[in-house]
């Protein structure tokens, strides 16, 4: 065989025709598991970005809300606008891509009550210890009921003897539970043989159009209604009957403010706030983003309002997801890798 035969080049050349199908499976392996790799990343992402919608699309209301809890702020007309501003600017900065709206919901603390049914006991008397009664205040809430009787309270408050007389709206099951009609007057005070009273002229009697609406979450009892029975702690001193839960009279927020201060300046109320979170926009954020907002706004409203909580679903769903998604990603990086060396 001639040198030139025996070549180098020559001889590569027929090793690579001798072994050209062995080379193809190698070099096809190689693009297979080059491709793989580089799309690891993107796949990886699709499958999270997939199960966070479905985690975000199985969220329903109210899990789905943001509950802001405010306790003991100023029951005073300056301290309600005051804190519904610091609420919608603090909403804007940080929530104004997913919000669906809010709703307000004012609890006062109950007062000791006159029933026209059970007037208050004379001194000196043996007569049974009173009732209790508060006011509360739901915004929005006149085009979600039926008024079964009369009509809707107004925002007027008229000056008495002993103190203002505002105008409220009460549930069936109040009316029934306390023999209450419209025109009756329910006297509210701290004490009611003396001091300072604030009247409520009962001027209808309302339901729920839909007591499981979105609005009414989760049903309408819970705000209409008389609250379930509480025992008081044993020991404790009390001069009211407790047998017999406050009842529950909807006045709104400006006759609220103004009957409530002049009578006992100082008086602190309770307020919570429901926020309407949109699920379709909220899919937008990642879960770091999602939480992060969520954190800076609680941060923002609570030095706004000390002492104020704030409750989601929105934030475990995410926490959730984050936990399962880091203990599924690492499997199948590994195989990957595996795949990749291989």
């Amino acid at each position: 065989m001639s040198p030139q035969a025996l070549s180098a080049p020559r001889l590569a050349l027929k090793r690579l025709a001798g072994s050209r199908l062995l080379l193809t499976s190698i070099f096809a392996s190689i693009i297979i598991a080059s491709t793989m790799a580089a799309a690891a990343p993107a796949y990886l992402q699709s499958i999270e970005r997939l199960a966070l919608d479905m985690a975000i699309e199985g969220l329903v209301r109210p899990q789905s809300n943001i509950n802001a809890f405010a306790f003991r702020i100023p029951l005073t007309s300056d301290g309600l606008v005051q804190t519904e501003r610091s609420l919608v600017d603090s909403i804007e900065r940080h929530l104004s891509h997913i919000y669906d709206g809010h709703e307000r919901f004012l609890v006062l603390e109950p007062y000791l009550a006159a029933f026209p049914s059970a007037p208050p006991r004379q001194p000196g008397t043996a007569a049974p210890r009173p009732s209790r009664a508060n006011f509360r205040h739901l915004s929005n809430m006149e085009p979600r009921v039926d008024v079964l009787e009369g009509r809707m309270a107004g925002s007027a408050v008229v000056t008495g003897p002993r103190g203002p007389t505002v105008e409220a709206v009460i549930s069936p099951t109040t009316a029934e539970m306390f023999g209450l009609q419209v025109g009756h007057v329910v006297t509210l005070a701290k004490r009611l043989d003396a001091g300072p009273a604030i009247s409520a002229r009962i001027v209808g009697v309302v339901q729920a159009v839909n007591p499981t609406e979105d609005y009414w979450k989760p049903h309408a009892r819970l705000y209409l209604d008389p609250p379930p029975v509480q025992q008081p702690e044993p020991g404790l001193e009390i001069d009211y009957d407790p047998s017999r839960p406050p009842a529950p009279l909807f006045v709104t927020k400006e006759a609220m403010a103004e009957a409530v201060s002049s009578t006992y300046p100082g008086t602190m109320v309770d307020s919570l706030w429901f926020i309407l979170v949109d699920r379709q926009r909220l899919k937008d954020w990642s879960s770091a983003e999602g939480l992060r907002r969520l954190n800076d706004f609680e941060v923002e409203i609570s030095s706004a309002m000390p002492g104020l909580d704030m409750f989601t679903g929105i934030t475990r769903v995410l926490n959730s997801y984050d936990r399962r998604s880091f203990f599924s990603r690492v499997p199948l990086l590994l195989l990957m890798v595996m795949t990749a060396a291989t």
